[in-house]
């Protein structure tokens, strides 16, 4: 029988912790700098777990880029563009609709449904991967995309009505590297409570 060392089995960790964010109080934004967004990694990935909205007013979760670390954010219908398939699920007749086309965000929640309701609404949970933000390319940010899948309860609905997308958002509008992200939500409303980690890509 021939010995093999264990240094040529065992597994390399692909993904690199870089920042656990755990929100417990109203809370407008969070913010990954260039620190962290930078040209260690080709690919990052981002979890959100258990995410309430703060007040019972709808407030969809949002993902927008900056070129400059956050001096300005890019959020302009046209600067990404989505293709998304929603299903609506838990309801006496699910639904499964597509949603494409401009828009001034990455959408997490909301495309077809409305996420937020406040505290007492069943949370959201999201994977987001994000290919090429850096030094892949800087000729053209349609070579930027993000995939993701999440999961969350529908706003207008109280008796626990689940909705689940899954899509890919490209950067459209500008061709610069992105080395900020920030989370924030729709109609001033604000995280009440949830957990964020970001993830580098080797």
């Amino acid at each position: 029988i021939k010995r093999i060392d264990y240094s040529y089995l065992k597994s390399s960790p692909t993904h690199v912790l870089l920042d656990d964010t755990y929100v417990s109080s109203a809370t407008a934004t969070i913010t990954y700098s260039s620190s962290l967004i930078t040209d260690t990694y080709e690919e990052y990935i981002l979890t959100g777990s258990g995410i309430q909205m703060s007040n019972s007013a709808g407030g969809n979760i949002n993902i927008n880029y900056s070129q400059d670390n956050g001096s300005n954010y890019e959020n302009n219908s046209g600067d990404y563009v989505k293709a998304l398939l929603i299903n609506q699920a838990g309801a006496s007749n699910n639904t499964c609709i597509t949603r494409n086309g401009n828009d001034t965000a990455v959408t997490i929640t909301g495309p077809a449904y409305d996420f937020g309701g406040g505290i007492s609404y069943g949370g959201a949970n999201f994977v987001a991967r994000f290919h090429n933000l850096r030094n892949l390319d800087t000729g053209s940010g349609m070579r930027r995309h993000c995939t993701f899948v999440s999961s969350f309860q529908d706003q207008g609905s109280s008796d626990g009505v689940q909705v689940f997308i899954t899509g890919s958002v490209i950067f459209k509008g500008f061709n610069g590297e992105v080395n900020n992200i920030k989370i924030s939500c729709s109609n001033s409303n604000t995280i009440a409570e949830g957990e964020f980690r970001l993830y580098g890509v080797l």
